[in-house]
């Protein structure tokens, strides 16, 4: 049974829980406070548009009209090239699915496809009042001898699957609720500006069910914990370049002159709930 604290959050997601471990002045502007973001880093906002692009084109759009799609997420002449120097990676990554859908029978693709699950871990709608974790697919691949592939496109530098690995467990979990005809999964990462993918091992069921389940419930409650007290402070890190508060946050007045690098597992490049 989760605790009180982490059930006065939920609805959980990994961002928020993502969030919650590495700010909890950012967490409580976001979450709490439900304040607007006074500004929205241009990495951030790129990030955001190649999503779009790659969701677009992933549900049957055009490439044009999925980079089309992108575009409104970006303002000037800058970001516009920048996200056009992508439209190379995200043609070399459709034609890896299409290579991917020509070697292996897939019974179900599920792009952007939304999950959740109550506090003991059931399926319910993503919307739900009483949701207690959930989560956005990039992409995922049901085939049919029972194996399941979940993707998930990051915009920033290359890092190993390992770095993601509770994010992509958590995907797992939703799936085991949510889902029904698979025995094993694949998690991916996939790097949109190299159009690389890192996959973690295969994983059976019943590890998502004995392993995943209660190590994503102990991170949900350290995340409760993070932002448990009634004064949240700031935690400095190299996420600040990027926060979105950044100009409302007092410890940015007295920012020293290095900071903490924010592991790669703390760090949200899409720009949103996932």
């Amino acid at each position: 049974m989760p605790s009180i604290a982490a059930l006065r959050h939920a609805p959980w997601s990994l961002s928020k829980i993502q969030c919650a471990l590495r700010c909890p002045l950012e967490f409580h502007f976001r979450y709490v406070a439900r304040i607007s973001e006074p500004e929205v880093a241009p990495e951030l906002r790129l990030g955001k548009a190649v999503h779009a692009a790659l969701e677009a084109v992933l549900l049957g759009q055009p490439l044009d009209a999925a980079m089309e799609v992108g575009g409104k997420e970006v303002f000037g002449d800058d970001e516009q090239a920048r996200l056009a120097s992508f439209r190379e990676p995200v043609t070399r990554f459709l034609a890896r699915i299409d290579d991917f859908r020509q070697r292996r029978r897939v019974q179900r693709e599920l792009v952007e496809h939304r999950l959740a699950v109550t506090f003991d871990f059931q399926p319910i709608d993503f919307i739900a009042p009483d949701a207690f974790f959930r989560g956005v697919w990039d992409a995922g691949y049901l085939f049919d001898d029972g194996t399941l592939a979940v993707v998930d496109h990051k915009t920033g530098i290359k890092r190993a699957a390992a770095d993601y690995a509770g994010q992509l467990q958590g995907y797992a979990v939703l799936a085991v609720a949510n889902l029904s005809g698979w025995r094993r999964v694949w998690l991916g990462v996939h790097f949109v500006p190299s159009a690389t993918m890192e996959w973690t091992r295969p994983v059976e069921l019943a590890e998502v069910r004995d392993t995943f389940t209660p190590r994503l419930l102990a991170t949900i409650e350290n995340a409760a914990r993070a932002v448990a007290p009634e004064v949240p402070v700031p935690q400095p890190s190299g996420w600040c370049a990027r926060c979105s508060y950044r100009s409302i946050c007092p410890a940015m007045r007295e920012r020293p002159a290095t900071l903490p690098e924010t592991p790669a597992e703390l760090v949200d490049d899409k720009g949103g709930e996932r």
